[in-house]
């Protein structure tokens, strides 16, 4: 993996977690994100980390990531944690929201991602109270 960082020009946005959730589980054992995104600092290549986990929050990955190279985009499809554990495995939304504030207040670049957008799974009272700068929405395409 390394290697394959080291040839990346320099002026790239990587996405990390683009098909896979990069901080699954796992990761809590092997650190195979955490090297990533050590290496990627080293090489001052940017990197956009799209997750559904709070780990990305843990205290460790914060004093990790670099603030000029790192861009985070965290997903939740409701506000609602019970309902969340119906059709998810990943941590509940609160987690992730909780996660997002804290990356928010450390100054990191952080959007919260709406994806798919579902809007009878929105609070929309709940969501205007997030302190988050960026929210972006994904729509959900259905083909009848």
């Amino acid at each position: 993996m390394l290697k394959v960082i080291r040839k990346i020009p320099s002026d790239s946005i990587v996405r990390l977690g683009g098909m896979t959730d990069c901080f699954q589980p796992i990761e809590s054992r092997c650190h195979i994100t955490y090297e990533a995104i050590k290496e990627l600092n080293k090489q001052g290549i940017g990197y956009l980390i799209v997750t559904k986990s709070s780990m990305v929050a843990d205290d460790k990955y914060i004093r990790l990531m670099d603030k000029k190279l790192a861009h985070i985009q965290i997903s939740i499809t409701t506000m609602d944690d019970d309902l969340s554990r119906t059709y998810e495995r990943a941590c509940v939304p609160s987690q992730r929201i909780n996660a997002l504030e804290k990356l928010q207040q450390c100054n990191f670049d952080v959007s919260l991602r709406l994806s798919p957008f579902i809007p009878q799974y929105i609070d929309f009272k709940k969501l205007n109270t997030i302190k988050c700068d960026k929210i972006l929405v994904e729509f959900l395409r259905v083909n009848t």
